[in-house]
C-alpha cells in the first residue's frame, strides 16, 4: 500500500502532465500560419494586438489552427476548407501506411493536413502519435499529443462525418485520448450525420474488446458496441451527449472540453 507521501508525490505528477498538455495546446493555438494575404488581416490578441507571424516548430508546420488565444471562433484554415474543398484529399490506408513510414504516403497526408482536409486532420490525429513514421514532432511526447488534440479539434468542427468518426476513435483510445465517454458521443453524432456505422471493424483497432468479452464481440453495430464497452448506464450518458455535442455543431459553436483529450 502506498504511503500518503508516496499517493501526494503521484497526484503532483499527474497535476504536472495534464499542464504540461494544456500548455503545449495553448503554444500551438497561439502560433499563427504562414504570414496572411492582405484579403486576410493578422489574427489578434484580446485588445487588439495583432500577433506577430511565427514560424512552426519543425515537425509541425501542419497543424496550423488559426485562431487567437482564448478565442472561441472557428479556425480561419478551417473556414477555408468549407468555401474550396482541399484537392489533396487522402483515405485512412494512406495515414496507416504514413505511420508505418511510408515517405510517399506521410507526404500525401501533411500535403492534405496543409490544405486542411478535415479526414486528414481526423487520420493524422489516430495515426501520427508519438513514435510513429508521421510523428509530428520526432522526440516530445507531449507536443505530438497536443498536435494530435488540435487535429481532432479541427476534424469535428468540419461537421464532416468521416472526419467526425475517426477524431472521435483518437478521443477515445485508450492509449491516445482516454476519454471514452466523449468519444463515444461523437461517434454517434458522425453516425447520425450519415457515417457508416453498420459494422464496427474500425473499433477493433482502436478500441478493442476486451479478451473474454463475448457479448462485445458479438455487436454487430458501432452503436452494439459502445453499448457492449461502456456498459447501459454510461451508453446513456453518451447518447445523451451526442445530442448536446450535435446542437454545438449545428450552431458552430463546440467547445474546448467537447474535444479534449483525457478523462473524464
Amino acid at each position: 500500500m502506498a504511503s500518503p507521501g508516496g499517493r501526494g508525490r503521484h497526484a503532483l505528477l499527474a497535476v504536472a502532465a495534464v499542464a504540461v498538455v494544456a500548455a503545449s495546446v495553448a503554444g500551438l493555438r497561439a502560433l499563427l500560419a504562414p504570414a496572411p494575404s492582405p484579403a486576410q488581416p493578422l489574427v489578434t490578441q484580446p485588445g487588439g494586438q495583432a500577433l506577430r507571424s511565427t514560424p512552426w516548430p519543425a515537425g509541425v508546420q501542419d497543424v496550423r489552427p488559426d485562431a487567437a488565444p482564448g478565442g472561441s471562433s472557428a479556425p480561419a484554415r478551417e473556414a477555408g476548407a468549407a468555401a474550396a474543398p482541399p484537392t489533396a484529399t487522402v483515405t485512412r490506408e494512406v495515414a496507416m501506411a504514413a505511420a508505418r513510414g511510408d515517405g510517399a504516403a506521410a507526404a500525401r497526408l501533411a500535403e492534405a493536413v496543409q490544405e486542411g482536409d478535415p479526414r486528414a486532420y481526423a487520420f493524422s490525429a489516430l495515426y501520427c502519435v508519438h513514435g510513429s513514421g508521421c510523428d509530428p514532432a520526432p522526440g516530445d511526447r507531449m507536443v505530438a499529443l497536443a498536435a494530435s488534440q488540435v487535429r481532432a479539434g479541427l476534424a469535428i468542427r468540419s461537421g464532416d462525418p468521416e472526419a467526425i468518426y475517426h477524431a472521435a476513435l483518437a478521443i477515445a483510445q485508450p492509449a491516445l485520448g482516454r476519454s471514452a465517454m466523449r468519444g463515444a458521443a461523437w461517434m454517434l453524432v458522425a453516425c447520425r450525420r450519415g457515417y457508416d456505422c453498420l459494422e464496427p471493424a474500425e473499433l477493433d483497432r482502436s478500441w478493442p474488446c476486451a479478451a473474454n468479452d463475448d457479448a462485445c464481440r458479438s455487436a454487430t453495430t458501432v452503436e452494439d458496441r459502445l453499448q457492449a464497452i461502456l456498459g447501459a448506464g454510461s451508453f446513456a450518458r453518451a447518447y445523451t451527449l451526442a445530442d448536446e455535442f450535435g446542437a454545438m455543431l449545428d450552431d458552430g459553436d463546440v467547445t474546448e472540453a467537447a474535444v479534449a483529450y483525457g478523462a473524464p
